[in-house]
């Protein structure tokens, strides 16, 4: 965690941004990840650059706009159910460094969520709830577009998102 200037266990920070970015594109170059950028998707955007640690725990910015192979196939699939059904999906994480993992353990709220070891690693992508246009959860839509991942992936509806994995 120290490489990615994050706290361990309420530990005075030493948070610095530009160390924290420079650590995950390493990471991901490392791991044979692909940054990807939502101009390449017609129907799924994201919001990334953690400005502090606080962040990768409370907000719904992506660390590391960065993934796999497979998770560029999920990715892929995702934007196009939500070309075919009209919707612009939210993605809430792609790629996560171990250390990132570890630090977003230590919060009482992601205990029993935060699994030990991140399947994002491996291309596991987090998606929001599909929305309607004023913001509000659209419930059959989501439950359509859990059910059409399904046909293709491990789909866990958790922490209020949904975790997609490669099967």
């Amino acid at each position: 965690m120290e490489d990615f200037t994050l706290p361990r266990n309420g530990a005075t920070p030493n948070w610095n941004a530009a160390t924290f970015e420079a650590a995950t594109r390493s990471w991901a170059e490392a791991n044979d990840h692909t940054f990807v950028s939502e101009d390449d998707y017609s129907n799924l955007f994201w919001t990334t650059g953690i400005q502090k640690p606080e962040e990768i725990v409370n907000t719904v910015k992506v660390s590391t706009p960065a993934t796999n192979d497979r998770g560029l196939e999920i990715l892929k699939r995702a934007n196009q159910w939500g070309s075919s059904e009209g919707f612009n999906l939210r993605v809430n994480g792609m790629a996560r460094p171990q250390a990132v993992q570890d630090y977003m353990r230590q919060f009482p709220q992601m205990m029993g969520v935060a699994a030990k070891s991140s399947s994002h690693r491996l291309g596991a992508i987090d998606f929001d709830y599909v929305r309607n246009n004023d913001g509000t959860i659209n419930r059959p839509k989501t439950d359509e577009f859990i059910k059409y991942l399904k046909q293709a992936y491990k789909v866990l509806e958790h922490a209020n998102h949904i975790h997609v994995s490669p099967s």
